[in-house]
């Protein structure tokens, strides 16, 4: 392979790559992500009262959780289902 073929290949790559890496900072710019916010009350005085919200699986970094409704204690408030995950 020659010097010039080399080089042409060389820069189709990096024109490729640059193209590619523009297209993807496009799509994660702030314009395109939206943040995951769920409307929920900061305080469910049990878990039957969330789940008439249909709020379910409260995180621990939400403002509604709280130990008393994590059942089965693994980070997760007010789940869909009764016992523990398998």
């Amino acid at each position: 392979m020659t010097f010039d073929n080399r080089h042409k290949i060389t820069q189709a790559f990096n024109d490729t790559f640059s193209q590619s890496k523009q297209f993807v900072s496009g799509l994660y710019s702030k314009k395109y992500i939206k943040p995951f916010v769920r409307e929920m009350r900061d305080y469910y005085p049990d878990c039957d009262a969330a789940h008439q919200d249909n709020i379910y699986n409260i995180h621990t970094w939400e403002k509604a959780y709280r130990s008393e409704l994590d059942s089965d204690s693994d980070g997760l408030a007010c789940e869909p289902y009764l016992g523990k995950k398998f």
